[in-house]
């Protein structure tokens, strides 16, 4: 089976790339950022992993993002017409951000090519706020940790009421290798699996959980910061779609976040 991914330097991209590896695949990695359309051909892989993405977060344009997130991707698509093409995507609402439009985009626009007979497998992973031990500006429960280890003065924060279902890179990994290991259950055309704990918390409780296994000093500034417009109250995963690959998240949210401590420290 060969295997490319998008996003193969990312935290999510770089493990799924190790494990494959670790796995004797065929595996490679294939650059966003250097797309060259010269460089793919028709039926060059089996499977394609879509876990490049642009956040917005480094004051990229709105039309940036839509190049990232939507016109790259759906390219890579249409030139290697894999048999299978997995899709990291996301569970927040178009309205919430250009990053959420740009993903919401894609995969109507998946929908559409199906509609139209693109002969390709379309697996669209809605994947909840997953979180690791490596720096990332996008992973929340990280950065906290990283400030809370520091001892800084305080650190402002919402009120911390909405709730998420925040699930640790490794459980990720085994999700998507499981589905990679189950391709032949996947009987439609476009497909929809949601990759989470199945459990919500709120953040508020993980900012707090982080404080006390860190034994910081830090003081969280809770409701110094506003919710952004149209933020989600409560957010978590319908696993019963994983369950069919006898998958379960496995890592509680002290677990993770002592790993991240131990990383960091």
């Amino acid at each position: 089976m060969k295997i490319a991914i998008t996003g193969a330097s990312g935290n999510l991209g770089s493990e799924l790339l190790a494990k494959f590896k670790s796995e004797s695949l065929e595996v490679s990695a294939l650059s966003l950022l250097n797309f060259n359309p010269d460089n793919i051909s028709e039926n060059q892989f089996d499977v394609l992993i879509h876990a490049g993405t642009c956040y917005g977060r480094n004051g990229e344009k709105f039309s940036d993002i839509i190049w990232a997130n939507l016109l790259i991707p759906l390219k890579i698509m249409e030139l290697a017409k894999p048999k299978f093409f997995i899709n990291i995507d996301t569970t927040l609402e178009e309205k919430v951000s250009n990053y959420a439009f740009s993903k919401a985009c894609f995969s109507k626009a998946c929908r559409h090519l199906i509609e139209q007979g693109l002969d390709v497998k379309i697996i669209n992973v809605k994947l909840h706020n997953f979180y690791g031990t490596k720096p990332s500006k996008s992973d929340l429960i990280y950065n906290l940790t990283r400030q809370f280890l520091q001892n800084i003065d305080s650190i402002d924060l919402t009120e911390g009421e909405q709730k998420r279902d925040f699930i640790f890179i490794e459980d990720v990994v085994f999700a998507i290798d499981a589905m990679m290991k189950n391709l032949n259950l996947f009987s439609e055309k476009f497909n929809e699996v949601e990759v989470g704990t199945g459990e919500s918390i709120s953040v508020k409780d993980v900012v707090l959980t982080i404080k006390n296994l860190t034994k910081s000093k830090t003081i969280p500034n809770f409701g110094a910061i506003p919710l952004r417009k149209n933020e989600p109250a409560n957010l978590f995963a319908d696993v019963k779609e994983m369950k069919k690959f006898n998958w379960v998240a496995k890592t509680s949210i002290e677990e993770g976040i002592n790993k991240i401590i131990k990383n960091i420290t």
